[in-house]
């Protein structure tokens, strides 16, 4: 999924990342265009499939961990081979519901590295929003102060040759190439 300001490839390990707001005197027409895409249907698509994983986790603990099966397959297991009238550990119990315990433990970080990474690229998708929304704003400030130049009003005239000014001395005008200073995102 290529998208403006992010390189050449967006990623899971690289997320959606806001860097600065705009200036009050920044502008760009039709910034809103290049607004990043809605990333719920992604996140909708991995909670589905963490459901699924948590359903067959579940399962393995209620059906694999939490009944006898598996402690009398250690023990027929153990008992396989008998040396002096004693069972041998082949293979340990403990060893064994350890791994449920580090299934359980690995899939509970991964759903909070899931809902960390949709909550941060919400946030910065939201900020980017925002910053493209005041490029777009600032650009229709322009295009009206420099029609208000033409006006016969002398009081129109001055505020917006003095806002226009501004503009010039302190504002920015944004483009492709410089729209990546905003951040990185999915459009």
């Amino acid at each position: 999924m290529p998208g403006i300001g992010m390189g050449v490839k967006y990623s899971w390990s690289e997320p959606p990342t806001f860097y600065k707001n705009p200036g009050e005197y920044d502008y760009m027409a039709g910034a809103t265009s290049y607004n990043p895409k809605d990333l719920s249907k992604v996140e909708k698509e991995m909670n589905l499939i963490i459901d699924s994983i948590y359903q067959l986790v579940n399962a393995c603990e209620i059906n694999l961990f939490g009944g006898n099966d598996l402690f009398s397959l250690v023990t027929l297991w153990n008992s396989l081979f008998i040396i002096n009238g004693q069972g041998q550990e082949i293979v340990n119990y403990q060893d064994l519901t350890k791994i449920g315990d580090d299934t359980e433990y690995s899939f509970s970080g991964m759903k909070k590295t899931v809902n960390t990474y949709f909550s941060d690229a919400s946030t910065a998708i939201s900020n980017i929003k925002d910053a493209l929304q005041l490029l777009e704003d600032n650009a229709n400030k322009v295009a009206t102060a420099k029609e208000n130049l033409k006006s016969e009003d002398n009081n129109l005239k001055t505020s917006a040759k003095q806002y226009l000014d501004n503009v010039s001395k302190n504002g920015t005008e944004y483009n492709l190439s410089n729209l990546q200073n905003i951040g990185k995102w999915v459009f």
